[in-house]
C-alpha cells in the first residue's frame, strides 16, 4: 500500500499468494499478479498496465498512456468495476469478464488479437460499440472523441477530476460499496 514504482519491466510481480495491492503509483512499469487471490484497488498506473491472471477484484484503478499494451489486462471471470482505461494501445484483454461502471476511452484498438470469450459491459462509458461478441449488459454510454475529451479536466496530463456537467456524474450504480 502507498508505494511508488518508477520504471522497469514489472514494478510489482506477485505469484501464488493472497494480496491486497492498493493506493500505489506506477509509472513506466506494470503491476502483475498470477495465480493469486485478493484485491487490486485505487492504483494509478501511468504508462504501464494492471495484468492479472488470477481470482482478483480489480476496482477503482486508473490506467493511462500505455503505448505498448493494455491499461487493464484482467484474466477470466474476475470482478472488474469502477476502473478507467484511457489513452492506451488496447481497451481490453478480451476475456469473459463483467466490466461494471468502467470507462474505456481514447484507446487505439479494442484488443490486440481477437475477442476471446464474451466480455459483458454494464454501465460503462466507451468510445467503441458494444456489439457481438461483446455483451451489452445495459446502461452503457457510447461517446465520440469530442465527448470523451469533455469527461475529465485534463486527460493528457493525468487530471481525471470530473468536469462540471460530465456525463460520468451520477452514471453507473453502487457495486458493493466501491462506487
Amino acid at each position: 500500500k502507498n508505494n511508488r514504482f518508477i520504471n522497469g519491466t514489472d514494478g510489482l510481480d506477485m505469484d501464488e499468494a493472497y494480496v491486497e495491492i492498493s493506493d500505489n503509483y506506477f509509472s513506466g512499469c506494470d503491476m502483475t499478479t498470477e495465480y493469486t487471490t485478493g484485491k487490486v484497488l485505487n492504483n494509478l498506473i501511468n504508462n504501464g498496465e494492471v495484468w492479472t491472471l488470477s481470482d482478483m477484484e480489480v476496482c477503482n484503478n486508473i490506467c493511462f498512456n500505455n503505448s505498448n499494451g493494455y491499461g487493464l489486462e484482467v484474466g477470466y471471470n474476475q470482478f472488474c468495476a469502477n476502473n478507467i482505461s484511457i489513452n492506451n494501445e488496447y481497451d481490453i484483454w478480451s476475456a469473459t469478464n463483467l466490466y461494471e461502471n468502467c470507462i474505456f476511452i481514447l484507446n487505439e484498438e479494442l484488443t490486440q488479437y481477437y475477442v476471446n470469450g464474451n466480455p459483458i459491459f454494464r454501465n460503462c462509458i466507451t468510445d467503441f460499440p458494444i456489439e457481438d461478441p461483446l455483451i451489452d449488459g445495459g446502461g452503457n454510454i457510447i461517446v465520440d472523441s469530442l465527448q470523451a475529451q469533455s469527461i475529465f479536466e485534463d486527460i493528457q496530463n493525468g487530471d481525471f477530476h470530473l468536469v462540471t456537467g460530465s456525463i460520468a456524474i451520477d452514471a453507473g450504480f453502487d457495486t458493493l460499496s466501491y462506487y
